[in-house]
């Protein structure tokens, strides 16, 4: 009797311990998922914010008769820097 009260608890240890397991990959995947989110999303950001201002730049520059740019050659060089 006593030994099959170790194997049971011994069998539901192991199933806690999987589930437990699994929970936790599951966990870090969300906080990757999430951190991965964010990133894109403050990138989006930044680019939405940069590529206004040079549309912006570029837009005067041209209402002003000075050199005339594309949003290509001003907005994608600097990102890339």
């Amino acid at each position: 009797m006593h030994q099959q009260v170790k194997l049971v608890f011994s069998e539901q240890l192991s199933k806690l311990q999987t589930k437990q397991h699994q929970d936790t990959e599951l966990l870090e995947e969300i906080r990757y998922w999430t951190l991965w989110h964010s990133m894109i999303w403050i990138c989006d950001e930044i680019l939405q914010t940069v590529a206004g201002r040079e549309i912006n730049r570029t837009t005067e520059m041209e209402n002003s008769s000075v050199l005339s740019y594309t949003c290509v050659d001003v907005v994608f060089p600097q990102v890339l820097q």
